[in-house]
């Protein structure tokens, strides 16, 4: 199978909504629900923000689906690849900010931007490519 821009979206599209999974089993533990510890998300503080990820998931999964439409054409969609590209950069910014200003956030924050970070590459770079 050949990498193109499509299925780089389509990559994009699924770390999007992979925050859909890690939010579902980060708030789990506040609802009760018992997971097997292999499962559960690494400690994000004692004052976990569920409604602030709440938002972030919900905005990410909606992202995720228009990536995924603008995957079977991008040549129509040029603005939108666009624009996620600057703003996923510009996430990815935020994240290694906090982790620098806010003690004990390093390490997640840059896990977290490295593993963005190679979706948004390979978008961008096939995208100049294209």
């Amino acid at each position: 199978m050949r990498l193109n821009l499509g299925l780089a979206l389509k990559i994009l599209a699924l770390f999007f909504w992979w925050y859909i999974v890690v939010f579902l089993l980060s708030v789990a533990p506040l609802l009760e629900v018992q997971l097997p510890s292999a499962f559960i998300p690494e400690f994000r503080g004692a004052e976990y923000a569920w409604d602030f990820e709440l938002m972030f998931t919900l905005i990410f999964a909606v992202w995720g689906y228009y990536l995924w439409v603008a995957s079977r054409a991008p040549e129509q969609h040029s603005f939108f690849i666009n624009f996620t590209i600057v703003a996923t950069f510009a996430h990815i910014l935020g994240m290694l900010l906090v982790g620098f200003v806010k003690e004990g956030d390093l390490w997640h924050m840059l896990k977290d931007a490295v593993a963005l970070s190679v979706p948004t590459v390979l978008v961008l770079y096939l995208k100049l490519r294209h």
